[in-house]
């Protein structure tokens, strides 16, 4: 074997080892850009349900605060209902007194008069007319 056969067969090794080692890298390259693009899109999708889990939550907070708002607004309404109510039974109470104030001065009034027509025709002691009024 001539050196000029050894020289190149070394220089095609060379070669050859130089296209592999590139060929090497372009697959590592490949490989990690593909993992690259996987992880990628992970986090694209790790984001989507986070945004999703966010956009719930919101609804949820939302939903909370309206059903807090209807509970105020109840608790208000069976306040008023309850304060009208003890109004109305007031007024009532004071209808009632004043009913039977009423009742009380239109019997009087009527035994004052009759007891007047009783004094004209007949001889009526002052006792039993006095004892009369205090029974109304």
């Amino acid at each position: 074997m001539d050196n000029s056969e050894t020289s190149w067969s070394t220089d095609e090794r060379s070669e050859e080892s130089m296209a592999n080692y590139w060929i090497d890298q372009m697959i590592d390259s490949y490989d990690r850009t593909a993992g690259l693009r996987h992880n990628i899109q992970t986090l694209a999708q790790i984001s989507e349900e986070q945004n999703e889990i966010t956009e719930t939550q919101n609804q949820m907070r939302e939903a909370l605060q309206q059903a807090h708002q209807q509970r105020r607004q109840a608790l208000q309404r069976r306040r008023q209902a309850l304060q009208q109510r003890r109004q109305t039974r007031q007024q009532l109470r004071e209808n009632e007194r004043t009913v039977t104030e009423w009742q009380r001065q239109f019997f009087v009034t009527v035994l004052d008069t009759q007891l007047s027509s009783l004094r004209k025709n007949t001889r009526i002691q002052p006792g039993l007319v006095h004892m009369l009024h205090q029974s109304f």
